[in-house]
């Protein structure tokens, strides 16, 4: 299911690309296609393609356009999860609405050896990684006793906000697995624009389920992060429906409900 990316150049997307942090040498960046704002008020319209997305990295977490299911990008490998919870075929031609990937290079990589939740997995990183003003990309692999994941319908224009859409969200409850999860850790000043504090997605080590992770306990596994201090975002392309978009308000509410 490996693609070969064709990369997107500057120039073709110049409309719609903004960089964070300035210039585009240093650092690799993290890479993301519209904004938890934009899919809050219900865009969930195409920002790129999966082909192309690779062109930015081989891990990260999204959904595809319409919210016809959401993704985890593991080592070059999309894996799509239906409404089921199960894993299904990606095309390279398959478009996303929201997505956030990294070319990964971990710092460091840390033995897991008790069994920890979700948030004592989180309070543990943060006291690992102590900048709460930074991105990081998190990958832990290991053996889980319990992980909840959930799907969202997919949608049709004219789309529901959405708060609508997770209404009706599908919940699925898996235990005594193996899998990978990737994760990101944004900042709280970041909360506009992406999922404030952790955000994980899910794939069995059978490849057959996965999705979007609500919560889970871990036996034991490896931890590897990352740091970025750059990202790039691609808005969605079209200017005109982006224009009627109102992103002014409070979405704390709705980005805790989705996640």
């Amino acid at each position: 299911m490996r693609f070969l990316g064709s990369k997107l150049t500057v120039m073709a997307l110049a409309a719609s690309a903004v960089i964070l942090t300035g210039c585009n040498s240093g650092p690799p960046a993290m890479t993301q296609t519209s904004t938890i704002g934009a899919m809050v008020a219900g865009s969930y319209d195409a920002t790129m393609t999966c082909d192309e997305l690779l062109s930015y990295g081989d891990y990260g977490v999204g959904a595809l356009s319409k919210l016809d299911g959401e993704f985890t990008l593991v080592d070059g490998e999309f894996y799509v999860t239906n409404i089921e919870g199960k894993l299904i075929p990606v095309k390279p031609q398959d478009e996303v609405c929201f997505s956030t990937v990294v070319d990964f290079r971990p710092k460091a990589k840390v033995m897991i050896n008790n069994p920890m939740t979700k948030e004592e997995l989180n309070k543990y990183i943060d006291t690992v990684e102590q900048n709460p003003n930074i991105f990081y990309a998190v990958v832990i692999k290991g053996e889980f006793a319990t992980i909840t994941t959930r799907s969202l319908p997919p949608q049709k224009p004219p789309y529901q906000p959405l708060d609508e859409v997770i209404k009706r969200q599908v919940v699925h409850n898996m235990s005594n697995l193996k899998g990978t999860l990737v994760g990101f850790r944004f900042p709280a000043y970041a909360g506009k624009f992406n999922v404030a504090g952790y955000h994980y997605h899910f794939v069995s080590e059978e490849k057959t389920k996965g999705g979007h992770v609500k919560d889970f306990k871990i036996r034991k596994g490896v931890l590897e992060y990352a740091p970025y201090t750059r990202l790039q975002v691609f808005l969605p392309p079209d200017v005109e429906k982006l224009r009627k978009l109102d992103l002014r308000g409070d979405i704390t509410k709705s980005v805790e409900n989705f996640n």
